[in-house]
């Protein structure tokens, strides 16, 4: 229940006031993730496509990478200096969220008038002239999945609206800060104020709210995209308790996160996939040998495990092993068949899998585990490569999903290199994700 929810919320958020202030260390380790995590997820929720190390290494080294349009770059470096605002904004204790500001908000992030396909009230195509930091000029609907056309308010009654809205929230303080911000989250965009960037401005006002508190900015993974749609749906269909809950859950998530930081902790996230997959699959390898309906019943069990977690197995692993595409012109997706332990080439970009072909595939070879691979190959910068690709074996098996070098040498090589040619490797490869890195430690280790 909800109640038990912002319970356990106010205990945790107790913790972490208790253990401050935060070592500056550990307080500028824990925001340089937080930040990259709200950065990148806010974004690809709207459909940014950069990937998380691109964000990483846009945002951290102040360089780009990869095949995306100019203002993709460009939205993500908006979106940054928008973070940083309200992060600043909640610290002035003097002052407090006014309308001007959640107008400058979108005005930052847009940055620059552009056009936009829309739909019309009656559920016609049109395009639209976006103002950054106006409020809309034509109607922004959006056509929903069955047809029908979801209308937020007129061009009309937007003014009249935030108005209204703003003086609730400025006698609102009184509510606990988490359903405060998710009922400013639901009005705001029932009103749907601008011509874009709305999801991003409500978002970032959220954590406005929970920053002004004391509490820890709340991220919104784009792998969830989904369940946060379903609970504004139901915000939508009167029933504001799910998405305020959805809410609370993923500041509880923020707060541990917090709590690890400020006693000096590893904050690198547990992985709740993993541990789910260990579980399945050592289940798997204890009853392997007790009989062929036994087998079939885990199979069944593990394919519908990887469907419902495919989007967020895919994201991880654009997190850690996609992260080396900045040092590749390609790549290809290979699945292993560990029957005969030869590698069937797929060609095909990994986010361009899809469950059922992987799927098909493990039930067709009756393989005990799914193991694929990602090779890399024409390295980008100048000089001669060690090799002349790198690849990485993805196993989804009885210890889990792991992530680790097909060659153990091949880790040490192409580190050498790269230190060699770019001085600073594991400071930008540790980013690639723990996975990866404890790979490259372990091949290193081997070396030695």
């Amino acid at each position: 229940m909800l109640a038990d929810t912002l319970a356990q919320l106010d205990l945790l958020h107790a913790e972490l006031e208790a253990l401050r202030p935060m070592k500056r260390e550990h307080e500028d380790r824990l925001w340089q993730k937080l930040s990259l995590e709200w950065n990148y997820n806010s974004n690809h929720i709207e459909g940014n496509t950069l990937t998380y190390g691109e964000t990483m290494l846009l945002l951290v080294h102040g360089q780009v990478n990869g095949g995306h349009s100019m203002r993709e770059f460009e939205e993500m470096k908006a979106h940054d200096l928008a973070v940083s605002m309200v992060r600043d904004w909640a610290k002035d204790a003097q002052r407090d969220l006014n309308e001007a500001d959640v107008r400058t908000l979108n005005q930052v992030l847009l940055k620059e008038p552009f056009w936009k396909e829309a739909v019309t009230s009656d559920g016609g195509a049109t395009s639209i002239r976006i103002f950054p930091g106006r409020y809309k000029e034509q109607a922004n609907n959006v056509r929903l999945p069955n047809g029908g056309v979801f209308l937020f308010a007129t061009v009309e009654e937007t003014p009249a609206k935030m108005q209204e809205l703003m003086a609730w929230y400025a006698g609102s303080s009184d509510l606990h800060p988490v359903v405060r911000a998710a009922l400013f989250h639901h009005r705001f965009v029932l009103i749907h104020p601008f011509g874009d960037g709305n999801g991003r401005t409500a978002r970032l006002v959220v954590n406005y709210i929970l920053m002004r508190t004391g509490m820890m900015p709340l991220v919104i993974k784009s792998a969830d995209k989904r369940n946060y749609l379903r609970v504004l749906q139901q915000a939508d269909a009167g029933d504001l308790e799910p998405f305020t809950e959805y809410l609370a859950l993923r500041e509880i998530e923020a707060l541990e996160l917090g709590i690890k930081a400020a006693k000096g902790n590893d904050i690198e996230e547990d992985n709740d996939l993993r541990k789910q997959a260990q579980i399945l699959l050592r289940k798997a390898q204890a009853e392997k040998d007790q009989g062929e309906s036994t087998e079939r019943k885990w199979r069944m069990e593990a394919a519908n495990w990887i469907s419902v977690n495919f989007d967020e197995i895919l994201m991880q692993l654009d997190q850690s092993v996609l992260h080396f595409e900045e040092f590749f012109k390609d790549n290809k997706f290979r699945i292993l068949s560990n029957a005969d332990g030869k590698f069937e080439p797929l060609n095909i970009d990994l986010r361009k899998a899809t469950k059922s072909i992987l799927l098909d595939y493990w039930n067709r070879k009756r393989l005990s585990v799914l193991s694929f691979a990602i090779q890399f190959g024409s390295y980008k910068f100048e000089g001669v490569a060690p090799r002349r690709h790198v690849l990485f074996n993805i196993e989804f098996g009885p210890e889990g999903i792991s992530i680790t070098w097909k060659n153990p040498s091949m880790a040490v090589e192409f580190l050498s290199y790269h230190q060699h040619l770019h001085e600073q490797p594991i400071a930008g490869l540790k980013e690639a994700g723990k996975w990866v890195l404890e790979a490259i430690e372990k091949a290193q280790r081997t070396k030695r």
